[in-house]
């Protein structure tokens, strides 16, 4: 018995603990987490013609639900050899830009963005097979990712979209590509203190 609850009090405590360490990384500015949305978002769409100029920004602070009247972020065109060469174009005044790697590849999931890279005002792949991704920043050095795709129609109807996005929030701190989501860390401060208080709960019911 003497040994259950001192597993029971080390549990409390530990869940204290971390509510504790969650709560004082929210109140702190160098608390960085990841951010990531899915859902498609067409940079162009050929419309049967052979050429395709980016028409709408990505924003990849947002959902693809908050991505109507975005007025700067991220662009893309299709061009070169039917379409096959995918580009994803900086926003206004170069303050968005493109990691850009040799021979028009295109990063591998997991790989790191972050300031060791070439950045430019766009980058540019070779779609051989269809979802690629481009590493990008954001203006304030932030660091993040966008999983492209190109239809595979074989004609000149051909949408070139993004299908998932994503980016770290404290500048400087690099981001693994495809990275998924990460609790925010007043989300994290909230789960650990009501763990506690269950756990906590629970002992004193079972001390009654």
């Amino acid at each position: 018995m003497k040994k259950k609850k001192a597993v029971e009090k080390s549990a409390v405590l530990g869940l204290a603990g971390l509510a504790g360490a969650a709560a004082f990384a929210a109140g702190t500015d160098a608390y960085a987490y990841t951010v990531r949305y899915d859902g498609t978002f067409v940079f162009c769409s050929t419309g049967g013609s052979r050429y395709c100029d980016g028409s709408q920004y990505l924003d990849i602070t947002k959902p693809a639900s908050e991505q109507v009247g975005v007025t700067e972020g991220f662009l893309g065109s299709l061009d070169r050899l039917y379409f096959y060469y995918g580009r994803i174009v900086g926003g206004i005044g170069s303050n968005f830009m493109v990691a850009n790697k040799s021979g028009y590849d295109s990063f591998a999931g997991g790989e790191i963005i972050d300031g060791s890279l070439n950045f430019s005002g766009s980058g540019e792949v070779m779609f051989s097979s269809y979802t690629k991704y481009f590493g990008v920043k954001l203006p304030g050095d932030r660091f993040g990712w966008i999983m492209a795709n190109l239809d595979a129609d074989g004609g000149f109807n051909r949408d070139f979209s993004a299908l998932a996005w994503g980016y770290e929030t404290e500048p400087g701190v690099g981001i693994a590509v495809g990275a998924p989501m990460a609790p925010e860390p007043g989300s994290l401060a909230m789960l650990a203190t009501g763990a506690a208080v269950l756990v906590g709960s629970k002992r004193l019911r079972r001390k009654r």
